[in-house]
Parts: C-alpha cells; structure tokens; sequence
C-alpha cells in the first residue's frame, strides 16, 4: 500500500517535472545545485570551526610551555 502510494508521488512529480519545460526545469536544476553548494558551503564551515578549536587549544599548549620554559630560565638566573 505505501509503496503504491510513494510510487503514485513520484509518477505525479514526474508528469509535473515534463511539463515544466526547458525554462523550468533549467530554473529547477538552478535551484537544486543551489541548495547543495549551500549544504557543502555550510559542512566545511563548520569542518573550519572545529579546526580553529583544535589549532587555538595547540596554541595555548604552547604558550603555556612557553611560560614555563621563561619561569625556569627565571629560575636559573
């Protein structure tokens, strides 16, 4: 019974989709790849968020071993 009725969505779709012709279906692939390169865009946005967190923790890593190596120069002195 649902695969029946997905089946008659998708030959409903399909006859609204062949009668949109050159125009519309050129609009309609327009705004499909519209959508992707927003979801791509928005995928490595976030993949550069998370990267800014890993590289700013390394750099307090090192500027906390900076300070330490200074407090036993310090200390040598």
């Amino acid at each position: 019974m649902i695969e029946d009725l997905t089946m008659q969505n998708s030959l409903t779709f399909a006859k609204e989709i062949q009668s949109l012709g050159v125009a519309g279906i050129s609009f309609l692939m327009f705004l499909i790849m519209l959508f992707i390169s927003y979801k791509l865009f928005k995928s490595k946005m976030l993949e550069c968020a998370n990267d800014k967190e890993k590289i700013l923790e390394v750099l307090r890593k090192i500027d906390d071993d900076i300070e330490k190596i200074r407090d036993d120069i310090r200390d040598l002195k």
